[in-house]
């Protein structure tokens, strides 16, 4: 039988294609900055896959041939901007510092006579960036079945991706095989909060 010349980018019923891991080039689509109760502000992206990437248009691609209603953007992320004590996050800062070495002559576009952060917004649009991806394992609630998401570590300059990076490891949610242990490592803890598949997304 003739293998169907679209048999590997179909998506399976019930399943997703996936972001292949270690390196990408993202182009940023759209930003917002979400203050939520008793918590730190904190910025929200949505990105695809550059059209120099290997995966190009990877999540437009996957938003087109979602089959749920309403249909979900699964690239997104979200990171908090100021620590409790309130200085200035280390991970905020590591993402604008590969913005600013991907886009020459950006900088972060802070305005205090922006309240609505038109002028922030607007200055991350459209802006390249490298990410590099990994597995993240998370416990499902309903079930106790341990799985892997794929998600973003950390934010590269272009020019570091192109030159190679290594797949990160595994972060496992119990490392030390027993979740009754302490110290265990809990999915989402923490000043770094990656997230590739946060519902809807109201851009």
């Amino acid at each position: 039988m003739k293998k169907p010349s679209d048999f590997d980018q179909v998506q399976a019923a019930g399943g997703f294609p996936t972001v292949e891991l270690g390196g990408h080039i993202l182009i940023i689509q759209d930003i917002r900055v979400e203050t939520p109760p008793n918590a730190s502000e904190k910025i929200v992206l949505k990105y695809d896959m550059y059209s120099s990437d290997k995966q190009a248009g990877f999540y437009q691609s996957s938003f087109d041939n979602d089959n749920r209603n309403p249909k979900k953007w699964r690239g997104t992320y979200q990171q908090v901007m100021f620590n409790k004590n309130g200085s200035s996050n280390a991970f905020f800062k590591q993402l604008t510092d590969a913005i600013k070495a991907s886009n020459q002559g950006w900088d972060v576009p802070y305005d205090d006579n922006d309240p609505q952060n038109i002028k922030f917004r607007n200055g991350f649009k459209n802006k390249l960036v490298g990410a590099v991806f990994g597995r993240e394992q998370y416990e499902v609630v309903a079930t106790g079945e341990l799985k892997f998401a794929t998600k973003i570590f950390n934010f590269e300059s272009i020019a570091k991706i192109k030159e190679g990076v290594e797949v990160p490891k595994d972060k496992l949610k119990y490392p030390n095989g027993n979740n009754n242990s302490p110290g265990n490592y809990e999915v989402g803890s923490g000043d770094l909060i990656p997230v590739e598949d946060m519902g809807e997304m109201p851009f």
